[in-house]
Order: structure tokens, then sequence, then C-alpha cells
């Protein structure tokens, strides 16, 4: 498969050493956090009018995932259904897969990544206030409500619903189902999401009605629950230009679910239920489609099934995971066809196994993505993958190919090496090779659920 190359923009070499300069001469700041003093190992201080903190903090003390790209001198942050990408000494950044421009862009000071505390902090649900006499940031969670798994939003007054738009009357937490009533038919958008684990239900076309609370900017409302599975259920407008509302669940423990009620008739209910996880793996092209011929004449569609088969028997012998298979023969499955069935199955990972071609000069293995949800898995899938091929490091790289965009659980298309490459072909059809490879890509899975 031909794929389009992606181009990385280096950063000059001033735009790391500015920040070193520029700061020296400002004075530090206290900042708090839950009413605690935070002491990280590079102070946070004032840069003009912004609080700047170390990123570590988001981290340790915001219950926030974050990771580094040094070649692309980027942070990129993950909480629930937030997912922020920011780059050092850039203001545009990306929030939820949207372009936005950041009040201050983050900066490197002595090997620390600081970045603007009141955009990220709040967008994690927290309140940040500044004391000028004091010159000190607090940062705290809202007040809880029920018990204290749910933050209460600030009162605000309910928006005047757009005529013809459903509005939701109610959610409440019933045993084991979530039960969300709307003043009509509605549409319902489920995936399950791991590390951590949390089931999110989208209700797009949609508007808060007089029997919810509904959140004040940069929160979330809450919703009380008494299941010992669930550590909170939190909703909020997730997209403004869809009306789309989003729920999310928030699980102690890995769980099941089926959709009860899809909503048609004014009602969403979903059964949590004990599982396994449901894990899709997909043998790219079939039948009359071959996909890529190999330099010695070979067909990709072979080697993708032969790779999908290698995996599934691996993982079977894992009896937290239940594979399914878009293909276990020579047959052809189209593309919407393969989305359509991990969405059906409510699949908790979608992998997709190919052999790319290009010139005979190119070689490596490369690991696409493309919702920003997708990525934690890519990048553990293709450490996984790198490591067991052996073969040129070619780096996780997004594209909207269809079995990665229209699949609503995190997925990955593997282009495991180059089968008009002279050097990898041949590994390509070499047992031990495959056995390797399958291995690896079996482990980045169960990497992923925290099945290792």
């Amino acid at each position: 498969m031909k794929k389009l190359l992606v181009s990385m923009l280096s950063l000059l070499l001033l735009t790391v050493l500015i920040p070193q300069f520029t700061f020296a001469a400002q004075a530090d700041i206290k900042l708090y956090f839950n009413g605690k003093q935070l002491n990280p190992e590079v102070a946070p201080r004032k840069i003009g009018d912004y609080s700047m903190v170390p990123v570590r903090i988001i981290s340790e003390n915001m219950g926030a995932k974050v990771s580094w790209d040094q070649a692309k001198q980027m942070v990129t942050i993950e909480k629930a259904d937030i997912y922020m990408q920011l780059v050092i000494n850039k203001k545009e950044a990306v929030l939820n897969s949207k372009a936005i421009t950041l009040e201050a862009a983050p900066v490197l000071l002595a090997g620390n990544t600081l970045i603007p505390v009141r955009f990220v902090a709040e967008r994690l649900g927290l309140l940040v206030d500044w004391d000028d006499a004091t010159q000190s940031v607090y940062v705290k969670t809202p007040d809880p409500s029920n018990g204290g798994t749910t933050p209460t939003p600030s009162p605000t007054p309910t928006p005047t619903p757009k005529p013809g738009v459903p509005q939701i009357t109610s959610m409440e937490s019933v045993g084991d189902q979530i039960i969300i009533k709307a003043s009509g038919p509605i549409k319902s958008k489920l995936m399950y999401l791991s590390n951590p684990e949390r089931l999110v239900i989208d209700l797009p076309g949609t508007t808060f009605g007089s029997g919810i609370m509904v959140p004040g900017a940069g929160q979330m409302g809450g919703v009380w629950t008494a299941n010992p599975s669930i550590s909170a259920i939190r909703y909020a407008v997730n997209d403004p230009a869809t009306s789309t509302i989003r729920v999310v669940v928030d699980l102690k423990v890995k769980s099941g679910y089926s959709l009860i009620e899809d909503g048609s008739k004014g009602q969403v209910v979903v059964q949590l239920k004990n599982a396994k996880y449901k894990v899709v793996l997909d043998a790219g092209h079939g039948d009359q489609d071959p996909g890529a011929i190999s330099i010695s004449g070979k067909q990709e569609k072979d080697f993708n099934l032969t790779m999908v088969l290698k995996v599934k028997k691996i993982l079977d012998q894992n009896p937290n995971i239940q594979v399914y298979l878009t293909r276990s023969d020579d047959t052809f499955v189209t593309l919407d066809g393969r989305c359509e069935f991990a969405n059906n199955l409510g699949a908790n990972v979608f992998v997709s196994i190919h052999g790319n071609k290009w010139v005979p000069s190119t070689s490596g293995s490369e690991t696409y993505y493309w919702r920003p949800e997708s990525l934690s898995l890519a990048n553990i899938m293709h450490k996984n993958l790198v490591a067991a091929a052996g073969l040129p490091d070619r780096q996780v790289r997004q594209n909207d190919f269809r079995v990665v965009k229209y699949t609503n659980m995190p997925a990955v298309l593997l282009e495991v090496g180059y089968l008009s490459s002279p050097n990898d072909e041949p590994q390509m059809f070499n047992a031990a090779f495959q056995d390797r490879v399958a291995g690896g890509i079996a482990n980045g899975i169960k990497q992923y659920l925290n099945l290792n």
C-alpha cells in the first residue's frame, strides 16, 4: 500500500535556548493543590501575565497522563475524554483534535516543560485562583457531592432550548445500568477506552433540559452512583458545533457493556457487565483484492492473514481476551464492513495488519492512527512492533484510513514492512520472523490492556 510521507518540522536551536535566558529574572511563585503547597524540581513562575507550572505537576497531582515527544518538542496530556497536544514555544495547540490558541506558549526551563496552568487545569475540570498579594496559584477540585465521587458544577441557568432539539431530562445510575432520558428520540454513540478504563456515551444533537444541572464553563456535571465498580459519572458539552453532550463513566475495573436502548424511543440504557476484552484483528485485503504484490510475486493478503492467525493463537491463551477476526480465510470484506463488524461488537481494540509497498530503497515498520483516543494504543503497538521486527523505525503516523477513522474504539493500522524492499520482503515471509512479530503485536495489545 502506498502511503503519503509526512514531513516533520524541526525547531531551531534558538527556540530552545530563548527560555533559558528570558525567564531567569522572573520571580518564582507558589503553587497550591487542594490547599497543599507543591514544591516541584523547577518552581512555577509568572511569565508576563500568565502562571506557568511544570507539566510533571499535572501528571502527579491532577490525575492526567503526560507524555513527551523529544523530536517534536511536544507534550501530550490525556485524562478521560480530554486530549491535549502542546508544542514548546508555540501558542497553537490541539484540544480533542481541534486547533486552539493558548494564552501563553509552553516553554523549556532547565530540562522541564512549563505550561499555562489555568488553561490546562480548567479543561481537566479543576478550579484555578490567583492571589496577587502572596503571588500564589491555587488549584483545587470542585466541591464533592453525593459521597464525594463526582465534581459539583457551578449552577448555570438552563439555556433556552432550540426549537426541535431534544433535551436531556435526566441521567441516573441504577444498579448496573446507566439510564439517560430525553424529551424525544435521540442518537447515541458508545466508545470504550482503556488506560484508564472508561465508557464514553456521546449524544449528538441534544441540549440540557430543566431537570439537569448545567455545568459551568470549563467544568463538568456529575451523576451520583452507588455502583462499587464506578468511580464517577461525568457529563459536559463536548462539541458545541454539533451540540453533542458527552457522558463519561469512569470505571474502577474492566467492564463489558451492552446497549439495551439506543435512544430512538427517547431513552438510552447501557448495561454494564463483567466481560472479556474484545479484540478485533483485521487482515487487510482478501479474495479478489490481493493488496500489494511483493518483489518475488507473493501477495500481501496472504501475509496479512498469516500474521492475524498467529496473533490470535497467542492472544487466545489469555483468559481475559476474546479475539474476533474480520476474516479468517481468503474472503473479501469491505472497509465499511470491517468497521461495522468491530463497532457492532463494541470492541475494545481494533488492529489491522498490512504489508507496505513503495520504492525498493524504502524499508521499515510504520503504525497509523487517526483519532486522538487511538494515539496511546498506536505508541504502544509501534514500540512493540519495531522491537520485534527489527526493521527501520518509520514512526507513528496519522492518516485517515477508513478502518481507523470509522471504528469507534481505539484503532491502529500496522505496516509491518515493505514488500517492495529486498531487505524486508524475505524476512516477512520467514516463519521465525512472523512468529516474532506476532508475539510483539500480541504483547502490545496486552500491554495496552494492562494484561502483561
